[in-house]
């Protein structure tokens, strides 16, 4: 004959409640956070194929973001590059008007002051930032000014003038990444949107005879 305690029936009871409770509060929980998988343990793979998926969901996003800051940026420098071939057509235009002997040298001079004050207008255009502060044509040396004046007397004029002007920037492009292995140019080369001809390199000493014999780098202003 066996026993049965009136506590086996008891703890049997409260411990079928505790159940109950446990899932009625994962169900709960998973309704007020509309998933599933509301821990690991629900379903480990399917939890391994959702992390897998929100992985490339979060790239998707960023990708969409960073191809979103791209074009805005492309429609600031438009508007700067728009700028910039309007002050070149009236530079075209003085100095089409220059050419013509009919003008008196003060009337030259004039055009030669406007000229000027219309470079430093094209100088500041290309030097212009974007609104984090990097520089929109100096190639992967964003926080490089990339063109620097040098002025001095020319004959004719009565004040110091744009003489030259010095490319400080990258010949390299900075990229950013709008989709897997695929990019695209977010800071322009100054040196190819401004200048019509490759760059170059001049040296202060004769090099005429010399004569690279092995693969060797060259160091230019560090």
């Amino acid at each position: 004959m066996e026993r049965i305690s009136s506590n086996m029936s008891i703890n049997d009871m409260q411990y079928q409640l505790q159940k109950r409770n446990e899932s009625m509060y994962e169900l709960n929980n998973k309704m007020g956070s509309q998933t599933r998988l509301y821990s690991l343990r629900d379903d480990p793979l399917a939890a391994a194929h959702s992390t897998r998926y929100l992985s490339k969901i979060d790239h998707l996003q960023r990708y969409a973001l960073n191809a979103e800051r791209v074009q805005g940026d492309f429609r600031v420098v438009e508007g700067y590059m728009q700028s910039a071939n309007n002050v070149l057509h009236r530079i075209r235009e003085l100095a089409v008007q220059g050419a013509n002997d009919t003008f008196t040298p003060e009337d030259k001079q004039a055009m030669g002051q406007e000229i000027n004050q219309l470079l430093n207008e094209l100088i500041e255009i290309a030097n212009v930032k974007h609104a984090d502060g990097t520089s929109m044509f100096a190639g992967d040396k964003t926080s490089t000014t990339p063109f620097r004046v040098l002025k001095g007397n020319v004959e004719g004029m009565d004040r110091m003038v744009v003489r030259s002007v010095e490319y400080r920037g990258s010949i390299k492009p900075s990229k950013v990444e709008i989709g897997q292995e695929s990019y695209v140019s977010k800071h322009f080369v100054g040196s190819e949107v401004f200048w019509a001809e490759q760059q170059q390199i001049f040296s202060d000493v004769n090099a005429q005879e010399y004569t690279v014999t092995d693969d060797t780098y060259l160091r230019i202003d560090g």
